[in-house]
């Protein structure tokens, strides 16, 4: 598979610089909405589910990777129809090779990335029983293997990939039961999350969506909540 040397757009000083900016200004609004909210009920969330992923770069093409997400939430009203939303979750993200790549190249490339994610979502009640969401998440990477179908099997690539994906969110959630709800959410990473020096070892292509060149982690999550103090 052929490669290509990833183009810097922007010093990496600047992109930490950005992405803690945002993280702190998300920090003190949620403090705030938070503080709003305290007189008020919220509601508590135990997430698990699944994801759809791909990797918009990397030359693999679909939403060929699945993988499981699960953790907690809290949702802080500020008036009848708006709410805030922090979470706290554990997420499997990446790429594979689909059925035809495999028949082509006669192995099975894959990336598998595990993150902790920490969404702030703003909500809106459209319906009592059905909410829209959208905001952003920054990311912590745990763990990162990359299998180029050789034998040697997943290698610990981590130090290709940056530690944190900073990534944009829409979803809905929807109240079947008075304590039982689904919810289906789509992510994209805001910035490239692999790192400029060690990128040679990865295939990679222009992305349109931000102008950028690099890898995005492009998801589809389909979870279940259990709801606390409803």
């Amino acid at each position: 598979m052929t490669t290509r040397q990833l183009k810097p757009t922007g010093s990496k000083t600047r992109q930490q610089l950005q992405l803690l900016v945002c993280t702190l200004a998300l920090c003190c609004l949620t403090s705030f909405w938070s503080n709003q909210a305290s007189a008020q009920r919220f509601v508590g969330k135990v997430i698990g589910g699944i994801s759809a992923n791909q990797i918009e770069g990397d030359k693999l093409v679909g939403f060929n990777q699945p993988g499981f997400l699960g953790g907690i939430a809290a949702a802080f009203p500020l008036n009848d129809e708006w709410g805030i939303e922090p979470q706290l979750l554990f997420s499997m993200k990446g790429s594979r090779s689909s059925e035809q790549e495999q028949l082509r190249f006669g192995v099975i490339q894959e990336i598998r990335l595990n993150y902790v994610e920490l969404p702030i979502m703003l909500n809106y009640n459209l319906r009592e029983d059905l909410t829209l969401q959208a905001g952003i998440s920054p990311n912590v990477l745990l763990s990162a293997t990359v299998d180029n179908g050789t034998n040697l099997g997943p290698e610990n690539r981590r130090s290709e990939f940056k530690s944190y994906d900073l990534c944009v969110s829409l979803g809905a959630q929807y109240v079947v039961f008075d304590n039982f709800g689904v919810g289906i959410r789509w992510t994209y990473s805001m910035l490239p999350f692999n790192t400029v020096e060690d990128a040679s070892n990865l295939s990679l292509v222009n992305n349109p969506l931000y102008g950028y060149t690099g890898m995005f982690n492009n998801s589809l999550q389909f979870s279940a909540m259990y709801l606390l103090f409803k």
